[in-house]
């Protein structure tokens, strides 16, 4: 029997037997842009490329494919945005770049491939300390252009630069139109430490900064996919003593729907409590996805 017909006695065979030869023949691999470069220890996971099923004919790979990427790990990091546009990322513009840059980055992957990817791990391009705003381009990216539900950060990128502040005003219509809205969507992003040390050198000066209010155990962001904005962080980690009351006032009313948010997810409220110390799996943010209506 050659080649070519024993792929069509196996093409032959029921969808579920194949779907069933598929998953057992498919582990979950790693993917990498070939034009993107890691500066982190932590990066040892190269990529394997496409396993040979794939590459038997092209009806066996219409049918794999959604299976290999859906169980892929996608390898990426954060753009480092030049220089002299530090100054001016409390605009739009600068932040769109970022994420159009990555879309570029990864046009080597079909867009309906990379769609499937659930997991992601983040890792530092750079040797210094990256951008906040770089970050969360890459999360909103993400969270728009692939399935993920599941991010492993390197320790590197635990330590983020802030040059704009948090988008308040943007994140309090948020509030206001995902009022009533269910979250339809959580993205839990993992880290081997709770914390870097470098941010633990910054707790002392937000703890002054809340001025007795609570901070919470773990950062969460918010999100609306029907924008496709970056996601908005809980502004009491950009707390700084120089807000005025008009600032604080607002923080303390988003305070409540983020620590609301927190409360409702059993993942969260697990980190709150003790976590066994053995773990390298240690929750870090999450992320709340809404789909409001326009």
């Amino acid at each position: 029997m050659d080649d070519q017909e024993t792929q069509s006695t196996f093409l032959r065979l029921p969808i579920e037997i194949r779907q069933r030869i598929y998953d057992f023949a498919i582990s979950a691999q790693h993917l990498k842009a070939p034009d993107q470069r890691f500066v982190d220890p932590q990066w040892h996971d190269k990529p394997q490329g496409l396993p040979g099923l794939l590459l038997v004919n092209k009806a066996i790979s219409q049918e794999a494919i959604s299976i290999f990427y859906s169980r892929a790990i996608l390898n990426i990091a954060p753009l480092h945005p030049p220089e002299y546009l530090f100054d001016a990322l409390n605009a739009r513009g600068p932040k769109l770049n970022l994420t159009l840059g990555l879309q570029r980055m990864v046009a080597p992957f079909p867009a309906q491939n990379i769609a499937r990817v659930e997991t992601c791990h983040i890792y530092a391009g750079q040797s210094k300390a990256i951008s906040a705003e770089a970050y969360e381009a890459l999360l909103g990216w993400l969270m728009t252009r692939t399935s993920v539900q599941s991010i492993k950060l390197s320790s590197r990128l635990m330590t983020r630069l802030r040059r704009a502040r948090t988008a308040l005003a943007s994140t309090h219509n948020l509030y206001l139109a995902a009022s009533g809205v269910s979250v339809v969507k959580t993205v839990y992003i993992y880290s081997q430490h709770a914390r870097s040390p470098w941010e633990l050198t910054q707790m002392s000066r937000l703890r002054s900064a809340l001025a007795g209010r609570e901070l919470p155990v773990v950062q969460a962001h918010v999100w609306n996919k029907n924008r496709g904005e970056e996601p908005f962080l809980d502004p009491r980690w950009d707390v700084r003593h120089n807000d005025d009351d008009q600032r604080l006032a607002k923080m303390d009313q988003l305070s409540t729907w983020y620590d609301s948010l927190l409360a409702a997810d059993s993942i969260c409220q697990a980190r709150v409590g003790r976590q066994p110390e053995q773990t390298d799996k240690k929750l870090y943010q999450v992320c709340f996805v809404f789909e409001v209506p326009p």
